[in-house]
């Protein structure tokens, strides 16, 4: 057998919106389907650096989790990012507004997506529902081939 290895990614784990782990029973996630008005509203609650109290202070980057959805939503600005907050030339609250339109611009496409396809509903119903009628015949064919070859029959 071949030996299965790690797949690891420079991305840390994306903590939740609060700084906890992120879980839909804590409601501190952001949806690929969110509205962008509630992405606005999750990013403005989003937990940043404890260390910044003032907007004079410099800031920790790499202990702030927008910094952390900075680096996988708009990557090529994270280290614009990274030198307002250590210059403390941008506070966290415009921080969070640009992060919010970002995550929009990011997940805009998907949402669009989403959306047309909830429109077709009844069509994704028709196609699950012919799935599960050929799967079945599949396994029915193979469960009589098993009961044979096995004697069950």
């Amino acid at each position: 057998f071949k030996e299965i290895k790690p797949v690891l990614t420079k991305m840390p784990k994306l903590l939740g919106i609060d700084g906890r782990k992120m879980s839909k029973s804590y409601d501190n996630f952001i949806a690929l389907g969110d509205p962008v008005d509630t992405i606005k509203k999750k990013c403005n609650q989003m937990f940043t650096d404890p260390k910044r109290i003032k907007l004079s202070d410099k800031g920790h980057p790499d202990e702030c989790n927008l910094y952390s959805y900075f680096k996988l939503f708009k990557k090529g600005i994270a280290p614009e990012v990274y030198e307002y907050c250590t210059k403390a030339t941008l506070g966290c609250t415009e921080c969070k507004k640009n992060l919010a339109e970002a995550i929009s611009e990011y997940l805009s496409e998907i949402r669009a997506k989403r959306e047309g396809l909830l429109k077709k509903r009844s069509s994704i119903y028709d196609i699950l529902k012919e799935g599960a009628k050929r799967a079945g015949e599949v396994a029915a064919e193979t469960m009589a081939e098993v009961r044979k070859v096995t004697g069950l029959t």
